[in-house]
């Protein structure tokens, strides 16, 4: 029994002393490489390597230089760093790599890196190269630099640059990616994202989960989202492929663009068009100066340019339907209602002259209409015994009311599918 207990504690010692030396080379100093000089360019690579359960975080600090990110086998970080001084001084650049501090070392929930230098000037650059396995998560921060996620990851996604552009190609969990000046594009995400960016475009593939993105000069354009969308530029424009919550999106110059949604939208535009399509909650669409165009939706809408036409192709039933208002201050409003729907019509032209109201359906118009005089047309109508009230004004331009049938649905759809067919097009290039 007493040998039994003595080849256990022997053993045992042994797989201890065994893990410990694989984590000691796991988990290895900095190795730097000779510095080289190629041209008018020196250059010093620092090397170190970790070990990285799955599911565990690599938190990367740097104050300064681009990030580049790929997955690889096994459980392990490995990390070059190349630092690059474009200059002819051997001694300038020495004292460049020697004051370059780059550390590795255990941190709550993972693994920190660090890196930083005594100074870094125009003719200074730094380069991280990383390898990890593809189930970690990643928290990621530089104060100058891109920063590059070029396969797809299992785990959360964090990444912040002071200067730079973020690529992601993809990642299982939730994101949240913030630069301080420059693009930001994301692959499809398995969770919930977050997308700032101080100037600069932003485009996000399909995201399982709730959508924010917001840049103070780009253009927007997201895929699919399983959640809300929040979407906000101040310049530029905005497209959403479709959403299964509520949408808002606001541009300050620009146009927006959005498709099948299964909630509300709220939309708009300081100066430029708003195109919603498929909506089947409440719409309200706001712009100072451009078009509005509402294919398919169904829910309650409320509508207002100082400076458009509106089209409205409403494709709904009594109990989906609710009161509605389009309004546009200088532009023409045509209306298509399915044949059978009922609705009641109060539709006006406050200063007509010359300008109608045309209607497929039985309405009562009144007020003169000599050809040049400024005079107020009305048109009322309680459609198939009447329903949710439908509000139409205009100040200075024609009014249709159009019968929907399968032909022109037909075109309808057809313009939609072409839309964004070119839409996806332009994204994937």
């Amino acid at each position: 029994m007493r040998l039994k207990s003595i080849s256990k504690r022997v053993l045992l010692s042994a797989l201890l002393m065994a893990a410990l030396a694989a984590l000691a080379v796991a988990q290895g100093p900095v190795r730097r490489e000779p510095p080289e000089r190629q041209g008018g360019v020196w250059s010093e690579e620092l090397k170190c390597n970790s070990a990285l359960p799955n599911g565990e975080r690599l938190t990367l600090r740097a104050d300064g230089g681009s990030i580049r990110v790929r997955t690889g086998p096994g459980g392990l970080i490995r990390c070059v760093v190349t630092l690059r001084d474009y200059t002819p001084s051997a001694a300038q650049a020495r004292q460049y790599f020697s004051a370059y501090r780059l550390s590795l070392r255990p941190a709550p929930s993972g693994v920190l890196l660090a890196g930083a230098g005594a100074s870094h000037s125009k003719s200074q650059s730094a380069q991280y190269d990383l390898t990890v396995p593809s189930q970690c998560s990643l928290d990621l921060q530089t104060q100058a630099g891109d920063i590059t996620v070029s396969d797809r990851l299992s785990g959360a996604l964090q990444a912040t640059t002071a200067g730079g552009d973020i690529r992601i190609r993809g990642a299982a969990g939730p994101v949240e990616v913030t630069t301080a000046g420059g693009n930001i594009v994301l692959g499809n995400i398995g969770g919930p994202v977050r997308a700032k960016t101080a100037g600069g475009g932003i485009r996000i593939g399909n995201v399982n989960g709730n959508a924010t993105a917001a840049t103070s000069g780009g253009n927007i354009q997201v895929g699919h989202v399983e959640g809300t969308a929040r979407l906000k530029t101040a310049g530029g424009d905005v497209a959403l492929l479709g959403a299964t919550g509520a949408v808002q999106a606001k541009t300050s110059s620009g146009q927006i663009h959005i498709g099948e949604t299964e909630a509300s939208v709220r939309a708009a535009a300081v100066g430029g068009s708003v195109r919603i399509e498929g909506a089947r909650g409440r719409v309200s669409v706001e712009t100072n100066g451009g078009s509005i165009d509402l294919l398919q939706v169904r829910g309650p809408v409320r509508a207002q340019t100082s400076a458009g036409s509106i089209v409205a192709q409403i494709a709904t039933t009594r109990k989906i339907f609710g009161a509605s208002s389009l309004r546009t201050a200088t532009g023409d409003v045509r209306v298509y209602l399915p044949p059978t729907l009922p609705v009641t019509i109060d539709a006006a032209i406050a200063s007509a002259g010359g300008h109608k109201i045309v209607s497929d359906f039985p309405l009562q118009i009144q007020g003169s209409r000599p050809a040049f005089a400024p005079s107020t047309v009305r048109g009322r109508g309680a459609l198939n015994g009447g329903g949710g009230l439908l509000k139409i004004r205009c100040t200075g331009g024609n009014i249709e009311i159009l019968k929907l049938d399968s032909e022109i649905l037909r075109q309808f759809k057809a313009q939609q599918a072409a839309f964004w067919k070119r839409w996806q097009e332009q994204v994937q290039h």
